[in-house]
C-alpha cells in the first residue's frame, strides 16, 4: 500500500485514512459481511472525493508522481475512477498473492529452505507463488464476432467467462499442475491476463514487489503458522472474490 501511494504522491498524514477505506471498501463486497449496500457506496463516495482533492492539489502544486502527470491529461470521473483502480487493484493483488505464497512456502519447508539457500530462485518463485495463488479469479468479455474455442461454438454478442486459476491449471500447459514448484520453467502463467491491451497495467511492478518481499522475509526470518488462515470474500461479481484476510505467524529473526 505505501508502495502505490508513493507512485500515486498520496501525502503520508493521508495514508492511514485512505488505507483504512480501502480496506472496508474491499470487505463491503462480502455479502455475508458487517457492512450494508449504503456503507459501500458511502465509502466509495469517500474515496471518490478525496481522489478529487487530490487532483486538484496536484495541479496547484505539481510534484514527481504519477497522480500529477495524469492530473495533467485526464479530467472528471474518469480520473478519480482510475484513482480508485490503483488504490485498491494495486494492493489487494499483490498482498494475496504474498500471503498465498508464503503459505505455499511453509507447506513446502524444502522449498522454502532452497529458496533460503539460492535467492535467485527468486524469480521463478515469484511466477509459481502468481500461478499458484492465481489472486484475480475471473474476467468476462464478450465475443466481438463468431467464434470457435476449444471445441466450443461462441457467436458474435456471446458473453464468455475466463477463469485464472483454471487456466493456471491447465494440464495441456502445465505438468504436476497441482503440485508447487519453485523451479517451474517454463511457466506462462495468466495471472496478469492473457496478453494484449488488457494485460495487467502493474505486472512487473507486483512481479517485483513479490521478489523482494519474498526474498527479505526468507533470508531474514523464520516463520512458522500460529493458526490457521482467515479468508474473505469479496462478493459474487468481484474479480478478486476471495482473499485472506489475516494470516496469524509467528516470527523469529534470524541471526
Amino acid at each position: 500500500m505505501h508502495l502505490i501511494a508513493d507512485i500515486i504522491g498520496i501525502p503520508e498524514d493521508d495514508r492511514s485514512w485512505v488505507f483504512e477505506r480501502t480496506d472496508h471498501l474491499l470487505k463491503s463486497g462480502d455479502p455475508y459481511g458487517k457492512y450494508t449496500e449504503d456503507d459501500r457506496l458511502g465509502l466509495q463516495t469517500e474515496v471518490f472525493e478525496y481522489a478529487q482533492r487530490i487532483t486538484a492539489d496536484k495541479r496547484a502544486n505539481p510534484a514527481d508522481d504519477v497522480w500529477t502527470k495524469l492530473a495533467e491529461q485526464l479530467d472528471g470521473f474518469e480520473l478519480e475512477m482510475f484513482f480508485l483502480l490503483l488504490s485498491i487493484a494495486g494492493s489487494e493483488t499483490t498482498r494475496n498473492a504474498l500471503t498465498m505464497g508464503l503459505i505455499a512456502l511453509l507447506d513446502h519447508p524444502d522449498q522454502l529452505a532452497e529458496l533460503r539457500a539460492n535467492p535467485e530462485l527468486s524469480p521463478s518463485a515469484a511466477d509459481e507463488i502468481l500461478r499458484w495463488s492465481s489472486p484475480v479469479l475471473i474476467f468476462g468479455r464478450t465475443a466481438t464476432r463468431d467464434v470457435t474455442i476449444g471445441g466450443q461454438d461462441l457467436k458474435a454478442g456471446d458473453r464468455v467467462v475466463f477463469w485464472h486459476p483454471s487456466g493456471n491449471r491447465d494440464e495441456t500447459v502445465f505438468q504436476d499442475t497441482f503440485h508447487f514448484d519453485i523451479h517451474r520453467s517454463p511457466n506462462p502463467h495468466i495471472a496478469f491476463g492473457g496478453g494484449g491491451v488488457h494485460y495487467c497495467l502493474g505486472a512487473n511492478l507486483a512481479h517485483k514487489e513479490i521478489r523482494v518481499v519474498m526474498e527479505s522475509v526468507v533470508a531474514g526470518y523464520d516463520i512458522e503458522l500460529a493458526a490457521p488462515p482467515v479468508w474473505t470474500g469479496s462478493g459474487p461479481v468481484h474479480n478478486v472474490g476471495i482473499s485472506i484476510d489475516s494470516l496469524p505467524v509467528r516470527v523469529t529473526a534470524r541471526t
